[in-house]
């Protein structure tokens, strides 16, 4: 079966749970998956199967980020698809880090690769790409209060750049001038940043929900949101989100909350998109 086909059989088709796991092949369809009802109503098993979908484009990205332009310009296509699935899907509030994440990935790509990305998946890119070893995953330096002061100077930097050019993130793409840019200003290299913020990003996330849900009154506010949004708050209030660190780097960084979580508040006002 051509991909056109397959493309056009699975739109008539509306087949929500497929639709979403499938969005790469929309997206190398030029096509989004369709605002159906079918959408609305079956959330959970949607989100399930954009979980399952992110999976592989996180690997995918893990292994090829920084890929031969036709080859990147595959990933973006089919992180789009997936961003375009979440939106059609009503579930930006459950996948807001995942998505922001793959907006940047989507920009880095377009940045490095304007010629590619502008022209899409041809017959000639779109077959399955050779089989790659894994590229390690930015690792996570120790936190001590050197590396609290390069995550400080950091997103400040990045939160600067949002402002004067009114994004919602910036790249941390090594082929991108921001990144480099933003690495200098951190006085790391970029990967140790991308690891440093990465792990601070989601400690500072899960702890602003624990702080959001706690009590009568965050209790009562958990009860309200919407099923999928508290089934995502639920598996957040589950976990320790100090659970990574060591005693020391736990200390470390509670004694320096009181400048940290106001930066990372400062950089969600800026990265936030409204449902």
């Amino acid at each position: 079966m051509s991909t056109l086909l397959s493309c056009r059989s699975i739109t008539r088709s509306v087949a929500a749970g497929a639709l979403l796991a499938l969005s790469a092949v929309f997206a190398g369809c030029g096509e989004t998956p369709p605002a159906h009802p079918a959408m609305r109503l079956a959330q959970p098993q949607l989100a399930e199967a954009l979980e399952a979908s992110w999976r592989q484009l996180d690997a995918s990205w893990t292994e090829g980020g920084d890929a031969p332009c036709d080859s990147a310009a595959i990933v973006a296509m089919a992180t789009e698809g997936w961003v375009a699935g979440v939106d059609a899907a009503g579930l930006q509030s459950r996948f807001g880090k995942e998505a922001a994440t793959a907006r940047e990935r989507i920009h880095s790509i377009r940045v490095r690769c304007p010629v590619a990305a502008a022209q899409g998946a041809t017959p000639a890119t779109s077959a399955a790409p050779a089989e790659r070893r894994p590229r390690e995953a930015d690792p996570r330096p120790v936190l001590d209060d050197a590396m609290l002061d390069a995550y400080v100077r950091g997103m400040g930097e990045e939160i600067a750049l949002m402002r004067a050019s009114g994004s919602h993130f910036v790249s941390l793409s090594q082929y991108d001038a921001q990144g480099r840019q933003i690495a200098t200003a951190a006085e790391l290299s970029l990967a140790e940043y991308r690891g440093l913020r990465n792990a601070m990003q989601t400690l500072l996330y899960e702890r602003m929900l624990h702080a959001r849900y706690a009590g009568a009154d965050g209790q009562a506010r958990l009860a309200r949101l919407e099923p999928h949004k508290r089934e995502h708050a639920l598996e957040v209030l589950a976990r320790d989100p100090y659970a990574a660190l060591s005693a020391a780097e736990r200390d470390m960084v509670l004694a320096r909350m009181s400048e940290l979580q106001p930066l990372y508040t400062r950089y969600m006002d800026l990265a936030a998109v409204a449902d």
